[in-house]
């Protein structure tokens, strides 16, 4: 038996879900000023320290005669591993360890796992077994029945993993997809390819002379365009509505610094707007350049922090953010959880004064999809009455989990907290129960990003069954003494809804109607940016629009399918359809099934005139964003947002704003 002190650099998490997309929302992600770190304790997993054996051999059989003699001669395989560690020196000593906490029983189960994998490789009908597959599968279904958040990573996974916590890599800042047989272009980072003169939309034919196939994995696109910063990346690229449509740019490799700031600006004269998409190791000095480049325009009354789709990310990188609101010493955030020890708890507090005047009126806009380090800012200015949250109610994220490195490049992330806000309030949404199915095994998609940050390449499936938590009915307290809401997430103080997005809308999103409808849009009308933007605010764009996604869900006799609103519902019709005309004799039954298609597909269609307002946003959004730059396009859809437009008229308000954060007043 080998023990293993490894060297350890881990960090806290509190990393919500993956955030869905949408059309109409900006393009997210970070820059650089003078905020400290916080102070709070870094957490580690405990690791054992023994002395150096002089006789490993010995050493080792002692320890395994421990085990049962059966299970050893079948299954025991001895890895060595000389990590920098410690290895156990007499079998006196391997005793006690095994006897530690149940250690015995963990290895005895160990040691079975490694037993089934040797039975499967040499024994299985079938040659080429995996092995490496199988294991991360089962590690990653136990861990998954514990939680959706712990997770084995393997070292292409850890490496993506390291770039979203840091925010850092060498390579040309493009976000890729699959379409077909080619590679597309989703996003270009300003600064980056971007200002090299890549667009979304574009298509990568060759990488440095390497032709692009339809077999080429996009995992080995994305490593042909990292690369050392400094150097070049030649790329052949298709471009619709181009004057070149196949043209070639030399792209500069850079060290990429993902913004968690996408837009920073001025929304009407003394009122700052900032977009916040996550937490990483600089997110807290981008911030702080945002709010000392509002300041330095004009003077700040009011600043409007958007956390809504932020998933989260770094638990030092919240408590940073929280402390440019709340005055120093504040109580931002505390966490709890057996690694501490029994009945532990450790506090985080602002180490210096706030960055934002506390005469600066402050809201945070937040929805379903904040979760995590955003609800800990969120819980915080909340709690200490520092500023007003306005929108939905958030996700309901609660846990924090620690990343261990691992022999061979992995990582194992862990859940081993639950975090409070300063009132006292745990705002996880779901417990999670063990002793539950294991989970499938993970499933690969065809979209990935050359960051490793918009999408891992594999979706996550959990085998932990999610229940909601027991109904919180204790009374929590800011501050000012107002009541707030626990039990599940941050309540708003100020209720405020998006634009609604209709059956129709969704099912052209995710069928990518749009994005195609912009290939061809651009096919038809080639020129310069500035004509083409002209072109598209026509009267007739919209009309075009509804023919392309008409013409696209036709079928071979021109007639109209109920497949743009629910393919679901249609695939149903059309199994009950067969199964009428299957019959003998045609029946009154199929030919009212006919009359109800008809209706159907008159409702949908009907849709085109009753959601035309957003979707024409979609489409146009759409177009643009091959013209313009992320925060260009970001900028021009505040003015229509709701939620933008309620906060705005808050701050706007002071006797609303300021009576919103007062005590309530006590009956006398």
């Amino acid at each position: 038996l080998v023990v293993v002190n490894l060297p350890s650099a881990n960090s806290a998490l509190c990393m919500g879900p993956p955030t869905p997309r949408r059309s109409r929302s900006g393009i997210p992600r970070r820059g650089k000023s003078a905020v400290p770190k916080p102070s709070g304790p870094r957490f580690r997993l405990p690791k054992v320290t023994l002395p150096q054996p002089e006789e490993l051999l010995e050493s080792v059989k002692d320890a395994a005669a421990t085990f049962r003699p059966l299970q050893v001669l079948t299954g025991f395989v001895l890895a060595l591993m000389l990590v920098g560690g410690s290895i156990v020196a007499t079998g006196r000593i391997v005793g006690d360890f095994l006897a530690e906490d149940g250690r015995g029983e963990v290895i005895e189960r160990a040691i079975l796992f490694g037993a089934i994998l040797g039975d499967v490789q040499s024994a299985y009908v079938e040659k080429g077994v995996d092995v490496d597959r199988l294991f991360q599968t089962g590690v990653n279904a136990m861990l998954n029945s514990l939680d959706p958040y712990s997770t084995y990573e393997n070292a292409r996974q850890a490496e993506d993993l390291n770039v979203r916590t840091t925010g850092r890599y060498g390579g040309v800042g493009l976000t890729i997809a699959r379409s077909g047989d080619e590679v597309v272009v989703l996003g270009a980072l300003e600064g980056y390819a971007f200002d090299a003169g890549v667009r979304p939309g574009d298509r990568i034919n060759e990488i440095d002379g390497v032709l692009i196939k339809s077999s080429t994995p996009l995992d080995e696109v994305k490593e042909m365009l990292r690369g050392e910063p400094g150097t070049g990346v030649e790329l052949v690229l298709s471009r619709g509505g181009s004057p070149k449509p196949v043209f070639s740019l030399l792209v500069p490799r850079k060290l990429v610094r993902l913004p968690d700031v996408s837009l920073c600006t001025v929304m009407r004269p003394g009122v700052g707007y900032i977009k916040l998409d996550g937490f990483s190791e600089g997110t807290a000095e981008e911030l702080a350049q945002g709010i000392e480049s509002l300041q330095s325009s004009a003077e700040l009354s009011s600043l409007v922090i958007d956390l809504r789709d932020n998933p989260g990310g770094l638990l030092d990188a919240a408590v940073s953010v929280a402390q440019q609101f709340v005055p120093q010493g504040t109580e931002i955030v505390s966490t709890s959880g057996r690694l501490y020890g029994e009945d532990a708890t450790l506090t985080y507090r602002s180490s210096r004064p706030p960055l934002v005047s506390p005469s600066t009126k402050l809201v945070l806009l937040v929805n379903g999809n904040t979760a995590s380090a955003a609800e800990i800012v969120s819980g915080a200015v909340q709690d200490t009455d520092r500023g007003v949250v306005v929108g939905q109610r958030t996700f309901g994220k609660g846990l924090v989990q620690v990343v261990e490195p691992l022999p061979g490049g992995g990582s194992l992330k862990l859940t081993v907290a639950k975090y409070f806000t300063p009132s006292g309030r745990c705002i996880q949404a779901l417990s999670y129960s063990s002793n539950v199915r294991p989970a499938p095994a993970e499933s690969e998609t065809d979209e990935d990003t050359e960051d490793g940050f918009e999408s891992s390449g594999r979706t996550l499936s959990s085998g932990s069954i999610a229940k909601p938590v027991a109904k919180d009915t204790k009374v929590y307290s800011t501050i000012h003494g107002r009541p707030v809401q626990g039990g599940g997430g941050i309540a708003p103080d100020v209720v405020s809804v998006p634009m609604p997005i209709g059956a129709l809308e969704r099912s052209l999103l995710q069928r990518g109607a749009f994005f195609k409808y912009a290939d061809e849009w651009l096919q038809r009308h080639k020129g310069v940016p500035t004509a083409q933007e002209r072109a598209l605010a026509q009267e007739d764009t919209y009309r075009d629009f509804v023919q392309f996604a008409r013409s696209q869900f036709l079928n071979k006799k021109g007639e109209d399918q109920l497949t743009l609103q629910d393919p679901t519902l249609n695939r149903q019709l059309k199994l009950l359809e067969k199964a009428l005309n299957s019959k003998e004799e045609k029946t009154r039954s199929s030919k009212q099934l006919q009359v109800l298609r008809k209706l159907l597909v008159d409702e949908e269609l009907a849709q085109f005139q009753t959601q035309k307002e957003a979707i024409l946003l979609d489409v146009r959004e759409a177009v643009l964003g091959r013209l313009t730059s992320p925060s260009i396009r970001l900028r021009s859809t505040l003015s229509t947002d709701p939620q933008v437009i309620a906060a705005l008229n808050l701050v706007a308000d002071d006797s609303r704003y300021y009576q919103i954060l007062q005590s309530p007043a006590r009956p006398s």
